[in-house]
């Protein structure tokens, strides 16, 4: 199985992945979780933020997460992808997808700004940022859309998570304490 978490920059896709691992860690169930971050600062350290490179980027965690889940491993990954091709390339390939929108309204995002990513593009000290002046195309129909607002917690998101799984017949067997 291979959960995508997709949503812009400071959406919440990390945070809420961890927690999930936390959570599901009560049903014995293992998964192997992908960070974006992590794995551009592993591997792809050369790619810019520029749409093609993060378009490499997505590639890389794609395939990654392909062998991983063709081996029988469960996946978690919390990367932002904004391309049409890469959504349905995802669907096509990876086994038991399960594709999570984490939605957030851009505005509760430059406030939350963890990262200060949203401030140094504002400030023009940085460019290429998903949302701003590389256009986001949020999923068309991700099988769970979890929307963030300023309140909201991690718990209560990866919560829905695990509902959602535990749903759906294919999965139920999974939650067997």
């Amino acid at each position: 199985m291979v959960i995508w978490l997709t949503g812009l920059s400071g959406s919440g896709k990390t945070t809420i992945a961890n927690s999930f691992l936390k959570k599901i860690k009560s049903y014995k169930i293992k998964f192997i979780l992908i960070d974006g971050d992590i794995i551009r600062n592993l591997f792809s350290k050369e790619l810019s933020f520029q749409k093609k490179d993060r378009i490499k980027q997505i590639q890389k965690i794609q395939l990654l997460s392909k062998f991983l889940s063709d081996q029988g491993f469960n996946v978690i990954v919390a990367a932002l992808y904004s391309n049409k091709n890469l959504m349905k390339w995802n669907k096509k390939n990876l086994k038991d997808y399960v594709e999570v929108y984490v939605k957030a309204p851009l505005e509760l995002l430059i406030k939350r700004d963890t990262k200060g990513l949203y401030a140094d593009v504002i400030n023009k000290k940085m460019k290429h940022m998903v949302g701003i002046d590389i256009k986001w195309i949020p999923p068309k129909n991700p099988h769970l859309t979890i929307s963030q607002k300023i309140d909201s917690n991690p718990e209560s998101c990866s919560l829905k998570i695990v509902n959602f799984l535990k749903t759906r017949k294919k999965y139920k067997t999974l939650f067997k304490k």
